[in-house]
């Protein structure tokens, strides 16, 4: 026996150790919280050489201050898309941003048509406080 550690120390290490292995879950599997805040941003991507194109990938990303918006649409026939983007799981972000209510953030975020990769626009973006009250903003992107 080590000194100052007995058999009632011992059972209730492993105690302890048991229980954690029955009700300690995965720590990738962890609840990191819902998103702090949602958006849609929709519009027409259209030609300035001839009709709308169909079927285009548009989407937005490299938000400053932090880069934490990104998700994509394809336009429909008519050269149309909506983009539904939310912040990753309020856990995951950083901690000056969890703090914030998403009403007071401000990201400046690019949008691009994913045909050549170039920045279309630019679009300053506010979230809303749930999914099913996101912040929307409407803007037509050009391509040559």
């Amino acid at each position: 026996m080590v000194h100052g550690f007995g058999r009632s120390t011992a059972r209730a290490c492993l105690l302890m150790l048991t229980m954690c292995a029955v009700s300690c879950e995965d720590p990738t599997n962890d609840d990191w919280g819902p998103p702090l805040g949602y958006t849609v941003v929709s519009g027409t991507v259209r030609s300035r050489s001839g009709p709308n194109p169909e079927l285009a990938q548009v989407g937005i990303g490299r938000c400053q201050p932090e880069n934490v918006l990104g998700a994509g649409a394809k336009t429909d026939a008519n050269g149309r898309y909506e983009i539904t983007a939310s912040t990753p799981p309020f856990g995951l972000l950083p901690l000056a941003l969890q703090t914030s209510r998403p009403d007071t953030l401000n990201f400046h975020c690019f949008l691009f048509v994913y045909y050549d990769g170039v920045i279309r626009d630019s679009l300053d973006v506010k979230l809303g406080p749930s999914a099913n009250n996101p912040t929307r903003y409407s803007l037509d992107l050009w391509i040559p």
